[in-house]
């Protein structure tokens, strides 16, 4: 790491970067020029995820999951219903869902087919997939892994996190070079989790 990023990073000081020049054109409210609007009538989702094959799923506070085409901009409805919903993490044919009422489901992008992985937990938000653990964050500040139907609190004392994500280095990717506050949170956050002996 540079001498500079890494003074910046020990302060805790914020920098600003300088967006380019020239803006977007038309109504897209974008500082790069190659920003496109892709999905004009797709309302306002609370969360979406990628599914690494062209594809968005959107999801809304009125309960519905939809399934965005990044090549055509077609909008589809995977199912509706879902609840109040907070946060989606897609893998392996499956989106996982967090809703405000504490309750956490997994639905088969194929078919729509839903089932409840865990209930009766606060208020839930971010959510990720690692393995066969699927990881939420919760209204009293805390990590929740649910592997199997039960749930284990693995981390407190977050406040209220909207997001949840696992580092490139958890996930087995070569990491770049430049590391970010977040990035060292998360691997202090791992490093914390194998100190009390819990691995995904």
């Amino acid at each position: 790491m540079a001498p500079a990023l890494g003074a910046l990073l020990a302060s805790g000081a914020t920098t600003t970067l300088a967006a380019p020049a020239v803006a977007a054109t038309g109504d897209v409210k974008c500082p790069f020029t190659d920003c496109v609007r892709i999905a004009p009538t797709a309302g306002s989702p609370v969360a979406l995820a990628s599914d690494n094959a062209g594809a968005l799923y959107l999801a809304y506070s009125g309960g519905d999951l939809l399934k965005l085409d990044l090549a055509s901009g077609a909008l589809d409805t995977v199912t509706t219903g879902l609840g109040n919903l907070r946060g989606v993490a897609v893998a392996d044919g499956s989106a996982y869902i967090t809703t405000f009422d504490g309750t956490l489901q997994q639905v088969t992008l194929a078919t729509g087919a839903r089932r409840t992985l865990a209930a009766g937990l606060p208020s839930l938000c971010g959510v990720a997939r690692f393995g066969t653990t699927t990881y939420v964050t919760d209204g009293n500040g805390e990590i929740v892994a649910v592997p199997d139907g039960t749930s284990r609190v693995v981390a407190t004392g977050l406040s209220f996190s909207y997001g949840l994500a696992f580092d490139a280095e958890t996930l087995g990717i070569p990491p770049g070079t430049v590391k970010s506050r977040p990035h060292l949170a998360l691997r202090a956050l791992r490093a914390a989790l194998a100190e009390r002996g819990y691995t995904p």
